[in-house]
């Protein structure tokens, strides 16, 4: 296993601040420390959820108003993955995700990735400098991050089309590696994907943030 970095969800005391290594800032009541993580070497599978729970339902907007549903999207295999610019492994795995994306939007799988803590601007200009063309979802007041198992960042789950959680990965991947789409696919195909032992990892507790209201548009298509 190689090491790789994953930023993990604390309980706040100090100010909001950018620290070195093992330093803690300040998110949306959160804390926020970059941890050494062990991950999977490149091409390596992600880990089954042994329950396999129901995903918890979200309806979020992108930065152009584009509004996406969970529920919208049932009978398609959907990869979830939770991310913000001021994370270097969030930053570091989305062309791999992005070229995942283009080579298994075509046969039933959905992208989406739900930004935290960050404004409609700094995720508008980061599709674009990078080139991501799969949904970039805004979660003002982070409700939907609360509702969702993260330990830290990035975290991605794939969603079966009964709306289960079955795969999950705890930080970096390289997302087009062929062992990954082909365990994806495996879900769409409706067969049991290999199983993999998940990485150690201590569950952090996280405080619920103060409700946001969002007005939604009606929904739109064509992703």
């Amino acid at each position: 296993m190689r090491w790789k970095n994953l930023v993990a969800l604390f309980r706040p005391r100090f100010a909001r601040a950018w620290l070195p290594l093992n330093a803690t800032v300040r998110l949306f009541g959160l804390l926020l420390v970059i941890l050494p993580f062990a991950v999977l070497a490149e091409g390596d599978l992600l880990d089954p959820m042994p329950e396999a729970p129901p995903a918890p339902a979200f309806d979020l907007q992108t930065p152009d108003g584009t509004r996406v549903a969970l529920a919208d999207l049932g009978g398609e295999i959907v990869v979830v993955n939770f991310w913000a610019t001021w994370c270097p492994p969030c930053r570091a795995e989305m062309p791999a995700m992005e070229r995942a994306w283009q080579g298994l939007r075509d046969k039933g799988v959905r992208f989406v990735a739900i930004n935290v803590d960050e404004d409609s601007d700094t995720v508008a200009a980061f599709a674009e400098s990078t080139g991501v063309s799969f949904p970039l979802l805004l979660d003002p007041g982070g409700k939907v991050t609360q509702a969702w198992p993260l330990r830290g960042l990035p975290t991605t789950f794939v969603v079966d089309a009964d709306g289960n959680l079955r795969l999950l990965a705890l930080g970096e991947r390289d997302w087009d590696a062929q062992p990954i789409m082909q365990q994806i696919l495996s879900l769409a195909a409706g067969s049991s994907p290999p199983a993999q032992t998940a990485p150690t990892s201590t569950p952090v507790s996280v405080p619920a943030p103060a409700p946001a209201s969002v007005e939604k548009p009606a929904t739109q298509t064509g992703w």
